[in-house]
């Protein structure tokens, strides 16, 4: 037989397989992958490597998967009655609301309104040797070959044989390993972080082990640990606490799924006591929109700031010198170890941060507590807007002594309450443009 007639046997017996058995029923999708390698006499991820590349990017069990969608679709629009058991039986879902997703994602309208519609032109064949061939089977964006060893492209073999590693390393079964996969390619996550959040739902949650397929797995995580999609933004957060995150996120109106790790984090963290979940959802979205006001400012007044920039060492330097002539008259006092030190020496951490910066042309990159500080901020002058004035106040106060190191008593109490808040915001070029 050639080639040709046994992928032709192949598909031809898969569509045999994923329609209703008298005896067995309606058959999940690995165990048809099972029976086709079988007949085959070819393991089982061998024959997957293999059709993914025939088949130009599709791997053996998501064929499967879709032919058995495919195969519920011309039930449902011949059924008289609609029928959802029959039509999660058949598609190998268990629950309805995955099936409904994934369903619309198909054929692009929901199951009832398929089933109203009837709509015979969205059926598709199976695919077919001819139709690869002549592309019209092939996914879009894939042209070029890429090198091949043994007849397959080398990408594919080296993927295949990370995944073998990883399953090695990890122990996994092959369940775990197929959840790992699917993250991989449905979520966007790495390989090896895919098999780490894995390794994390096998570790805290020993009820898993009795999922023993894809979809059983993946209705498990979907009810019980819907956190382990967003693990691998959180590496350092255990799964079970990120996952009570989600549900307490959930309960406020959230979703921890949808939000960057910097918002959950700060959500969490004690700087938001106090704020609710929308109140806290509104200054984030004020804080990005003066992130992206910053950046825009940065990106306009890019050459403006590099002639700016010796002017601005220079202004940082005498902030210095005033900085540390300060710290020794406040060395001086009782209190000042409870009450000044720590943010006396962080203000001029920063301030030697920053002339390092400029002198080596060095781009501030995110610490990813911007949020946290904004927040601290809101909390101490009630809003930003409040602490914006309360520093051109202070700015004035510079601007009228026109000499940083002999400024006036009541000059110097007013920067000793900045000096000993609990916050005070990185020194912004306006601030000190004219000390």
């Amino acid at each position: 037989m050639s080639f040709k007639d046994s992928f032709d046997q192949m598909i031809t017996d898969i569509e045999k397989l994923v329609e209703y058995d008298a005896d067995e029923g309606y058959l999940k999708a690995d165990k048809i992958g099972e029976t086709i390698a079988k007949q085959a006499g070819i393991p089982g991820r061998d024959l997957n490597v293999i059709f993914n590349y025939i088949s130009g990017g599709r791997t053996l069990n998501r064929y499967i998967k879709d032919r058995k969608m495919m195969a519920t679709y011309k039930m449902m629009i011949k059924d008289e009655d609609y029928d959802i058991q029959s039509y999660l039986d058949c598609s190998g879902f268990e629950v309805e609301s995955s099936f409904s997703r994934v369903f619309s994602e198909k054929f692009g309208v929901p199951p009832t309104t398929a089933h109203k519609q009837r709509d015979e032109t969205k059926i598709e064949g199976p695919i077919t040797i001819d139709k690869i061939i002549n592309g019209s089977d092939l996914p879009k964006g894939i042209d070029d070959k890429p090198r091949k060893v043994f007849g397959l492209p080398k990408d594919m073999v080296d993927r295949y044989n990370d995944i073998c590693d990883y399953q090695a390393l990890f122990g996994f079964k092959d369940q775990y390993v197929e959840l790992a996969v699917y993250l991989n390619e449905e979520r966007g996550v790495s390989l090896y972080d895919a098999f780490s959040s894995v390794e994390s739902l096998v570790t805290d949650y020993e009820d898993v082990a009795s999922r023993d397929t894809l979809e059983s797995l993946l209705f498990y995580v979907d009810k019980v640990v819907p956190a382990l999609y967003v693990k691998h933004l959180y590496k350092k957060t255990c799964l079970p606490e990120l996952n009570e995150w989600y549900f307490h996120m959930k309960d406020e109106g959230g979703n921890l799924l949808e939000e960057t790790p910097e918002f959950v984090y700060a959500y969490f963290d004690d700087t938001s006591n106090g704020f609710t979940y929308a109140k806290l959802k509104s200054l984030y979205t004020d804080y990005l929109k003066r992130c992206e006001e910053a950046k825009e400012k940065r990106r306009t007044n890019e050459e403006k700031n590099k002639a700016d920039r010796e002017n601005q060492i220079v202004e940082l330097k005498k902030l210095m010198v005033f900085l540390e002539k300060h710290r020794s008259k406040l060395e001086k006092r009782e209190d000042y170890q409870e009450k000044y030190k720590e943010n006396v020496e962080k203000r001029i951490d920063d301030t030697k941060r920053r002339i390092y910066i400029l002198e080596n042309s060095i781009d501030i990159e995110e610490s990813g507590d911007d949020f946290k500080d904004y927040l601290q901020t809101v909390q101490m002058y009630g809003s930003i807007e409040a602490y914006e004035d309360f520093m051109d106040e202070v700015q004035k106060d510079y601007e009228e002594t026109g000499n940083f190191l002999e400024l006036p008593a009541e000059k110097e109490k007013r920067l000793e309450h900045v000096l000993e808040d609990t916050f005070w915001a990185d020194y912004d070029e306006k601030h000190f443009r004219n000390m």
